[in-house]
């Protein structure tokens, strides 16, 4: 069986998100039931943390000044891997950002207990287009401790998108190396909606202040739809999407065939 092994990593880069991530660590024995090792790797660019008891240590990152956010972003999450995987023992990491909201205690269990012998990363497996996504896991998600090792290293450099890294196959999903966790985590961005059921264990998105603040309040009930109802709604969505990416395809293969004059146009009249 595996060593059930996992680090948590905030990262920390407003005092938005560390007021968010205190309150999260405040109520940690309500909202994470841990029948498995963990610790805590806070990455920021701050000068402190929040504050905690539980097992943890601090990772500081400097933002290079010349590069945009996301290239910033994208650099840490890459020095935190390499990181994980030098100095440390464990069977994955998971990569927690501010605006994700566990949503029953049992969610990291569950999530563990698909974990395969050969599984490198679990997470949202996008399946249409948007910011050019399809195929690929948003960057919220779980990594093998030697997750770095299996991407192309030449791509850890100034432009590196994180969510980026790598493309994956029904053949990744079929052999293991990929677990679509997309049954049990609403990824708001790409769903449309906060978009939750009973079943929902994860949440990433707008309104996760207020989800949290219902989940630790015990109102969250009211926001909660079928099962059923989830899937027809996150499937519609990645309808529309789809949709609207043929729409686009085919107003430009249109287009880069129309003749820029219209009156290059050949028309025909006929009589009778």
């Amino acid at each position: 069986m595996l060593p059930r092994t996992l680090v948590f990593v905030l990262p920390i880069h407003t005092e938005a998100e560390l007021d968010q991530f205190q309150r999260i660590l405040d109520a940690w024995e309500q909202l994470v039931c841990a029948d498995f090792s963990f610790s805590i790797l806070f990455t920021t660019t701050l000068p402190r943390v929040p504050r905690t008891s539980l097992p943890h240590e601090v990772h500081t990152w400097v933002d290079d000044p010349s590069l945009g956010t996301q290239t910033n972003v994208s650099l840490e999450w890459a020095s935190v891997a390499r990181h994980i995987r030098d100095r440390l023992d464990c069977l994955c990491w998971f990569w927690w950002e501010a605006d994700v909201v566990p949503l029953r205690p049992d969610c990291f269990s569950f999530f563990l207990d698909r974990w395969e012998p050969g599984t490198k990363a679990m997470g949202y497996w996008v399946q249409d287009n948007l910011w050019n996504m399809r195929h690929r896991i948003n960057g919220v998600g779980f990594y093998s401790r030697d997750f770095l090792d299996t991407v192309d290293a030449s791509l850890i450099r100034p432009g590196l998108n994180f969510d980026h890294l790598r493309a994956y196959s029904p053949a990744d999903v079929q052999r293991g190396t990929l677990i679509p966790l997309n049954d049990a985590y609403c990824l708001t961005h790409h769903e449309g909606r906060v978009n939750l059921s009973a079943q929902t264990r994860l949440m990433h998105g707008g309104l996760s202040r207020e989800v949290l603040s219902e989940l630790l309040s015990g109102t969250l009930a009211a926001r909660l739809v079928s099962e059923r109802e989830r899937r027809y709604l996150a499937n519609a969505k990645i309808a529309e999407l789809r949709v609207r990416e043929w729409s686009e395809a085919a107003r430009a293969w249109l287009q880069a065939r129309l003749p820029a004059d219209p009156g290059q146009l050949n028309t025909s009249e006929t009589s009778t």
